[in-house]
């Protein structure tokens, strides 16, 4: 479709379409001849008789093995992705230059297949629904019923309450009365007394 497809864009500004300059397409040569000729040159330091010598520390004595293995797989593994390319490009000839209606016939007679690789076989949802949208919603439970119930409750939120509480009961007997503190020291002296002879003292 890119290079065979119908033109896409509007006739007015035909004449601003252009090669990109050289400054680009000098470092894009570059590029594709190392993509291109760089595993057939390097070969042997990639994964033929130099590769320990070339990957040294790179790749772990336990792991260059691997590498080795790699360089010995059945000739079919080898061939199977070029295979995959080449029958990739000819379904795209065929679906897209030879029978171009292909396409919307094939969408249509397989609408469920065609909706699941559409939608990525859904990956982006489900990832939306547990991780995007769950991992809020179990954050806010976890604030809720952990650090509020829990965590505040008898922490910070709990002790602050309990001092309060017992601040204003003990408030209550400063009153000004000498009686009531003369019963506070004696509820006092009751309570350490009953500790030195049953608690404190072994």
């Amino acid at each position: 479709m890119t290079f065979h497809g119908r033109p896409r864009w509007d006739a007015d500004h035909v004449h601003d379409i252009h090669e990109a300059p050289m400054t680009m397409l000098i470092p894009l040569f570059v590029l594709a001849a190392g993509a291109l000729l760089a595993g057939a040159l390097a070969y042997d330091y990639f994964v033929g008789e130099h590769y320990a010598l070339f990957w040294e520390a790179a790749v772990l004595p336990q792991h260059q093995e691997v590498i080795e293995h790699a360089h010995h797989v059945p000739t079919w593994v080898k061939i199977v992705p070029a295979a995959a390319g080449l029958l990739g490009l000819a379904f795209g000839w065929f679906a897209y230059l030879r029978e171009p209606d292909f396409p919307a016939w094939f969408a249509k007679k397989f609408a469920p297949l065609n909706k699941l690789v559409e939608n990525k076989f859904y990956f982006d949802k489900i990832y939306g629904t547990v991780f995007a949208a769950g991992a809020p919603l179990l954050g806010k439970l976890l604030w809720r019923y952990g650090d509020r119930a829990v965590i505040d409750r008898f922490g910070p939120d709990g002790t602050a309450a309990a001092s309060s509480f017992i601040g204003a009961r003990f408030s209550k007997f400063q009153t000004g009365y000498l009686y009531h503190y003369a019963f506070v020291m004696l509820m006092a002296l009751v309570l350490l007394i009953g500790w030195l002879l049953f608690g404190g003292v072994r």
